[in-house]
């Protein structure tokens, strides 16, 4: 649980921290994950797809194998925050070209571990995927801006 403290003193070196009840237990509720709202039905899931993963991938210092990091963005938290009341899922490209042998064992992976279905994507469709389809098509019809839609974008 973060702590929730106000800042006094002059100077960061002389100053002092004071925690208050009342914002303790501010704090203490909003980290409650019990708290999340149950927003889908007992047969229904929610898929989140994204280009914010919820893991970042990169090669091994060998280069035989894959490192996965947890990553942190406010999607990711929000999704994981509605994750503890409903069943969640993620979508999206791994952020890095996984090549065709290492497919198979990348999928189970990141399905059993971080519950996320990788799109895998070749390097060169990456950037068009990226800067063209999401955020010149994707991004503004899910947040109400079809009129900023360029199709021009689309291949």
């Amino acid at each position: 649980i973060h702590s929730m403290q106000t800042f006094t003193g002059a100077s960061p070196k002389l100053a002092t921290w004071n925690s208050t009840p009342a914002r303790e237990e501010n704090i203490r509720h909003r980290n409650d994950v019990s708290r999340a709202p149950k927003v889908v039905g007992e047969n229904a899931k929610i898929i989140a797809c994204s280009v914010h993963n919820p893991v970042r991938m990169s090669r091994s210092a060998a280069g035989e194998g894959w490192v996965y990091q947890d990553t942190s963005n406010p999607f990711k938290e929000a999704i994981t925050y509605l994750s503890t009341s409903n069943e969640t899922v993620f979508v999206n490209w791994p952020g890095t070209e996984i090549d065709t042998h290492s497919q198979e064992g990348v999928r189970k992976k990141l399905f059993q571990d971080y519950n996320c279905v990788p799109v895998f994507l070749q390097n060169e469709l990456s950037v068009p995927f990226y800067k063209g389809f999401c955020h010149s098509i994707l991004w503004p019809i899910f947040h109400s801006m079809e009129g900023s839609v360029d199709y021009m974008k689309l291949p």
